[in-house]
C-alpha cells in the first residue's frame, strides 16, 4: 500500500470559523495538553511554545482568533434556530448521560458537576456549578421558554464569551443524555434535597 500524501487525508479537526467556536482560554489549554480536555486525542502539546518569553503561542492564538471573524452573526442565527430532531430530548437518559459526562465534561465541571474539576483553576472564569440552577435557566443562543432546548444549545455549541466549547460532535442522542443529566441535578437543587436517582448512583 502506497503512503498516503500529504493534504490527502484530514488528519485533525476543521478550523474553519474557529474563533468563534473555541474560547481563546480553551485553545490555550488545548493546545498545551490536547488530551485533558479531548480524551484519545493524537494531537501533540505544544507546550514549548508557551515558554517564558517565547511569544509563539500566544501568536498562535491570535491566529486562531482571526479565524472566522465576521461571521459571528451568521452563527449565532443559524444555532439560535437549532433543534434536535422530534421528541429526543425527551427521551434523553440521565443515566447514559453520565458516562458521557465524565469523557467530556468532568475535566471542568467535575464528576458531580460542581464546577470543581482538575482544569477548573486552570480558567480565569470558573467552570459552572451546574447545580446552582438559576444560571442554567437564561437562554444562552436565542430566547426560548423550553428549558431543555436552551440546554441542548448550550451542550451543542457552548456559551459563548466563556471557555466552555460546544460538544458539536456528539450525536443527538449523547446531547440529550447530558441534557437529561444536567435537569436530574436542577431538580434535585431546586427540591433542596436529591432527586429520584432516575437510574444515576448517588
Amino acid at each position: 500500500m502506497e503512503p498516503v500524501l500529504v493534504g490527502n487525508r484530514r488528519q485533525g479537526p476543521d478550523l474553519a470559523n474557529v474563533g468563534n467556536r473555541r474560547h481563546r482560554e480553551w485553545e490555550r489549554l488545548h493546545l498545551q495538553d490536547p488530551r485533558s480536555l479531548s480524551p484519545g486525542s493524537t494531537m501533540p502539546s505544544y507546550r514549548r511554545l508557551f515558554a517564558r518569553g517565547d511569544a509563539r503561542g500566544e501568536d498562535l492564538l491570535d491566529y486562531l482568533d482571526s479565524l472566522g471573524r465576521g461571521t459571528g452573526a451568521e452563527r449565532y442565527a443559524r444555532v439560535s434556530t437549532w433543534s434536535p430532531p422530534p421528541d429526543t430530548l425527551s427521551a434523553g437518559d440521565a443515566a447514559r448521560g453520565r458516562r458521557v459526562f465524565g469523557e467530556h465534561c468532568s475535566p471542568c465541571h467535575g464528576d458531580e458537576g460542581r464546577g470543581d474539576g482538575p482544569l477548573a483553576p486552570r480558567v480565569e472564569r470558573p467552570a459552572m456549578n451546574l447545580r446552582k440552577g438559576a444560571p442554567l435557566l437564561l437562554p444562552t443562543w436565542g430566547e426560548t421558554a423550553n428549558r431543555n432546548l436552551a440546554l441542548a444549545r448550550l451542550v451543542r455549541f457552548g456559551a459563548p464569551g466563556t471557555p466552555m466549547p460546544g460538544h458539536e460532535t456528539l450525536s443527538d442522542a449523547q446531547v440529550a443524555d447530558l441534557v437529561a443529566l444536567v435537569v436530574h441535578w436542577l431538580d434535585e437543587d431546586a427540591a433542596g434535597r436529591p432527586a429520584p436517582s432516575a437510574g444515576v448512583a448517588p
